[in-house]
């Protein structure tokens, strides 16, 4: 829950604090090709060629104008070299021509007063934009005449509408034509151009400034999502699409496909988290952002999501499936950045056995899914799935998802001296608190994983420290770390259980550097020779955050002055 202050940090906003994406146009000729494998986006045109517009120039090289006709990104700006593509639109339910139609229902959010209340204790510090609709038809009845505006930090134009309209109607034309898929049979509700304003007498007093303030990022809001700015909640889900400075997340179809997905697959599976045996368990949420990941991509026969419409809040952000990542090396704590390891044995998936055989077995093992399905099980789902089709292609299956550990995987990685601004996905190492799982573990709240260190023979000490804070608290995280030797540390999977290790020791503050803490492990907390299993567990109310580790290991045990845990039964 968001309160008014912390919502009026989004004026300041860096890179580093950047929540991350990431949350038919009635094509002329059909969006299904051969073997259920969506068309190219050429041949989805009349002809198979798609007239072009550069942005910036008077000359159109298309066809004469006819109605429904429209300019739209097939892929995102900076894909498409700021080339706009001439699309026809399914018919607009309304009889004004606004862009309401049988699947989207479009709406603009203006930087205009008349837009909703944001309140916090019965007081008002600020506003949602104005929601409306506003491109029509020229009097040819096409859209020809709304293209990217010259000043793309322009919040109000209409361009984008037209490509949230065009883009929702192609991926729900691909789920529902080409798979069946009936769930977002209505007009999904959209939002463009999403700005907040803050009263300017309000933030003066945080050292905030007010007015109008961009909100860098698109995400699926379920109905009561919109209670997290502070506004009431709303019938149904929307898909929300926010307008930053000169970036327009709504300009990216690959950001457009991806939250279309999360409203697919909806808030009944792979929303949630939970604890297993090994630690509390996001490969749920983690598998929802892979599978929103994958079918943006699949859509366009592109395997990079967020070109552009990622790419702003730093180039580590955008999502490249084709590139490997493996379970557990490649574990951040960060759903984002672990969907990867999944999305990405998806893609070779797709690669290895084709798109069209590929798509339509991830879609009916998903329609089994739960939130508490994790990596293995979804893999071993969609295995058994495609074997009642094609036996040989679920081998192929089940080799990379084993190739890539995601059958087998212990969510275990190295501990090892560590910056997450030098690490590939800059993501900090997470310990939620007891406000994420809505209840306390005896043990303190379990992280995501493990760490393991190999003790060599002669090793009688180990020294970790690391920089940690958590949200809300003046003082270093609540955290205790549990040891066992030569296994896993295991943990009851239900609230107040027990845990199974070896010992447990307490980090202290560093006395040397703020915001550290620091540990020694010798006696019983080490093996004499073999590996060394650790589990961090957070006793706050609030998530922990760790951003840089280092660790030391020792021949002789240091001064008595330290933090020396020997870890006694």
């Amino acid at each position: 829950h968001i309160t008014a202050g912390a919502l009026m940090m989004t004026a300041k906003i860096s890179k580093q604090s950047l929540p991350v994406l990431l949350c038919s146009c009635f094509w002329l000729s059909a969006c299904g090709a051969e073997n259920g494998q969506p068309a190219s986006v050429d041949s989805l045109f009349t002809g198979g060629d798609a007239a072009t517009h550069v942005v910036g120039s008077d000359a159109d090289s298309g066809p004469p104008s006819k109605p429904g006709a429209a300019k739209v990104y097939l892929h995102d700006p900076t894909t498409d070299n700021n080339q706009t593509s001439e699309v026809i639109l399914t018919p607009p339910t309304t009889d004004d021509g606004t862009l309401i139609g049988p699947y989207a229902s479009v709406n603009n959010c203006l930087n205009e007063t008349g837009g909703l209340s944001m309140e916090s204790l019965g007081f008002t510090f600020g506003a949602l934009c104005k929601e409306t609709p506003t491109v029509k038809p020229g009097p040819d009845g096409s859209y020809l005449h709304v293209l990217p505006p010259e000043d793309t930090s322009d919040p109000n134009d209409g361009f984008a509408e037209v490509m949230m309209y065009h883009h929702i109607h192609a991926i729900h034309d691909y789920f529902k034509g080409t798979h069946g898929l009936t769930d977002l049979d209505y007009p999904l509700p959209a939002l463009v151009n999403l700005n907040l304003w803050f009263d300017p007498e309000v933030a003066a007093k945080q050292g905030l400034e007010g007015g109008w303030v961009g909100y860098p990022n698109a995400a699926f809001m379920p109905p009561k999502g919109f209670t997290n700015f502070q506004l009431p909640e709303r019938e149904e889900g929307y898909i929300i699409f926010g307008q930053y400075k000169d970036l327009d997340l709504s300009y990216d179809a690959t950001v457009i496909y991806h939250e279309y997905t999360h409203a697919m697959v909806g808030t009944t599976r792979l929303s949630g988290l939970f604890a297993d045996k090994h630690g509390l368990n996001n490969e749920p949420g983690a598998m929802n952002e892979a599978f929103a990941d994958y079918f943006a991509a699949t859509m366009l026969n592109h395997p990079v999501i967020g070109t552009y419409g990622i790419a702003f809040a730093g180039d580590h952000l955008v999502r490249d499936l084709a590139v490997t990542r493996r379970c557990p090396e490649d574990l951040t704590t960060e759903i984002h950045a672990d969907g990867r390891i999944f999305a990405s044995a998806l893609w070779a998936i797709r690669q290895q056995v084709g798109a069209g055989f590929a798509d339509s077995v991830f879609l009916r093992a998903l329609q089994g899914f739960t939130n508490s399905t994790g990596f293995e099980a979804a893999a071993l789902a969609i295995v058994a799935e495609a074997e009642l089709e094609d036996f040989d292609r679920s081998e192929q299956m089940l080799l990379i998802f084993k190739k890539q550990g995601i059958v087998g995987c212990l969510r275990a990685t190295e501990l090892q001296t560590w910056q997450a601004q030098n690490d590939k996905d800059k993501a900090r190492f997470t310990i939620e608190g007891s406000k994420r799982v809505g209840g306390t573990f005896s043990y303190g709240v379990p992280a995501y994983k493990q760490w393991k260190l190999g003790v060599p023979f002669g090793t009688t000490a180990v020294t970790i420290r690391w920089r940690a804070e958590s949200k809300g608290s003046l003082n270093n995280p609540n955290l205790r770390l549990y040891i066992a030797h030569d296994e896993p540390v295991l943990i009851a999977t239900t609230v107040g259980g027990g845990i199974s290790a070896a010992g447990f020791a307490t980090p202290e503050p560093d006395p040397t550097q703020k915001g550290w803490q620091s540990i020694t492990l010798s006696g019983a907390c080490l093996p004499k020779v073999g590996t060394a299993w650790m589990l961090l567990t957070n006793f706050g109310v609030e998530p922990a955050q760790i951003d840089e580790i280092e660790v030391k290991t020792h021949q002789v045990v240091p001064a008595k002055d330290v933090n020396l845990a020997l870890c006694k039964p």
